[in-house]
Parts: C-alpha cells; sequence; structure tokens
C-alpha cells in the first residue's frame, strides 16, 4: 500500500474509515439465511 499514489491512499484511508462502507455490495444477510434455511432461521 505505501507503492500507492497519495490521492488512491487517501480515497482508501477515507473508505477504510466509514463503517458503513461495505453495506453498499453485501447482500442482506437476513435474506441469505431465510433463502438457505427457511424464514425462521
Amino acid at each position: 500500500m505505501t507503492d500507492a499514489p497519495p490521492d488512491e491512499a487517501a480515497l482508501t484511508a477515507r473508505v477504510d474509515r466509514s463503517p458503513d462502507a461495505h453495506r453498499a455490495t453485501e447482500p442482506d444477510e437476513d435474506a441469505v439465511l431465510a433463502a438457505l434455511y427457511g424464514p425462521g432461521a
């Protein structure tokens, strides 16, 4: 990561500090569990 351009490093640092940054791409956990194990899981 030390060889990344400064702008890329800054963008990565901003994203890493955001606790919900990953939520836009992750599937809904409850929906996945319901699909795998049924709605009562």
